[in-house]
């Protein structure tokens, strides 16, 4: 099975008209060319193995994808088969991330990020109303423009750090400040690629200032809330 990057590329080639450079699909995507050429020998061989069509290249034209209409549908029918079994909460996760951080979402968007259809996504969208209404979060879907959430930022908050805290249940993280990589890659999924590591080094100061170790609990929020807080004062500026 390909992976979520592999399958991004394929999308890439899928939207496009005519020929594309691998420069180009890694500038799409932000990966390097190196990775993409192994990628496309991959998403290559992935297509002939389920005869779902075949890439071409050509000699300082690029890449181009040849399918149909009906293989193409065959193949998002495996994706979602085989996403099927994405455990809901972190499905729920991913969706609430996506229209947290836009104003605006399309159903298109989320089939693309979720590689899943229109009824795949529209079910787990059914799935996760009820869990955003507990918080005083209102799914609005404006005809003409796609989906829209309508909130307070105090409530806003609150979901991103449940959201935060359900991602990180599973995980023994120990005592005091959050500092591996696996943490600050976690943070970075909730601000589109936020940097962390300056909120990490005020908290872990702090801690060495006046002799102790914030509570798990304690800690956790505040590594939390301070990226939120300093998003949030961007956007407003």
């Amino acid at each position: 099975m390909l992976s979520k990057r592999q399958r991004t590329v394929l999308q890439v080639l899928k939207e496009q008209k005519d020929y594309i450079t691998i420069d180009q699909i890694a500038k799409k995507v932000s990966f390097s060319p190196k990775t993409i050429r192994n990628d496309l020998s991959q998403i290559g061989q992935f297509l002939s193995e389920h005869q779902l069509g075949r890439i071409q290249t050509k000699p300082r034209k690029g890449i181009r994808l040849f399918t149909t209409e009906e293989k193409w549908d065959k193949l998002q029918s495996i994706w979602q088969h085989h996403d099927a079994a994405v455990p809901a909460e972190e499905r729920k996760c991913k969706i609430c991330r996506i229209l947290f951080q836009n104003k605006t979402v399309h159903m298109a968007d989320l089939e693309k990020q979720l590689y899943l259809g229109r009824s795949g996504v529209e079910k787990a969208l059914n799935d996760v109303q009820p869990w955003l209404e507990s918080r005083n979060i209102k799914l609005h879907k404006v005809r003409g423009k796609g989906l829209q959430i309508e909130c307070s930022e105090f409530s806003k908050r609150l979901a991103y750090l449940d959201l935060y805290t359900q991602s990180q249940a599973n995980k023994n993280l120990g005592k005091g400040i959050m500092t591996g990589s696996n943490s600050l890659d976690e943070i970075a999924l909730y601000f589109n690629g936020f940097n962390a590591d300056g909120v990490v080094c005020s908290l872990n100061e702090t801690e060495k200032k006046y002799g102790f170790h914030f509570e798990y609990h304690a800690g956790q929020q505040l590594f939390f809330y301070f990226p939120l807080s300093l998003l949030s004062a961007e956007q407003v500026s």
